[in-house]
């Protein structure tokens, strides 16, 4: 599969709806030499007062680059990387997101084992309250820009 990535994409989209969103990675380039979950795309969307990370399959190697480029912030909700994978969500980054709830996609009965139990540990940990697919089905979280509301 050709992979076509556009660098302008690097930057906060114009504002829709009072929303904004932003390309985190993997900016400035894609590099398909480094594969799939290297390259993954991760968003953080703000509307209001409220941030959302979504981070796709990012692994450590690509949280340690958004971090020492200063891109991460704070989000209110954090779609957990690699369906809770132990190659991501690091300590680290972990303390920059500081998430107050986190979503775990993840299939029930998985071979891979995701989540993992350290990912969850770290979450419990950073004191993320932990909403899974594999236990709650689907999850959904809106916004109205103040407050968060969960639906199962």
């Amino acid at each position: 599969t050709r992979v076509r990535f556009a660098p302008e994409l690097c930057r906060r989209s114009p504002h829709f709806g009072g929303a904004e969103l932003e390309v985190l990675w993997p900016c400035p380039r894609y590099d398909a030499a480094l594969g799939l979950n290297y390259n993954s795309i991760s968003l953080r969307l703000v509307f209001g007062r409220r941030a959302f990370l979504f981070t796709g399959d990012l692994e450590r190697d690509s949280e340690r680059l958004l971090l020492a480029a200063g891109r991460i912030q704070r989000a209110d909700v954090l779609k957990v990387a690699h369906h809770g994978s132990r190659t991501s969500t690091s300590p680290a980054f972990l303390a920059a997101v500081r998430p107050s709830l986190a979503v775990i996609s993840s299939g029930a009965g998985n071979g891979y084992g995701h989540p993992s139990p350290l990912v969850l540990a770290r979450l419990r940990d950073a004191g993320a309250k932990v909403h899974r697919t594999d236990v709650h089905g689907g999850v959904i979280v809106s916004t109205d820009g103040e407050r968060l509301e969960i639906r199962r």
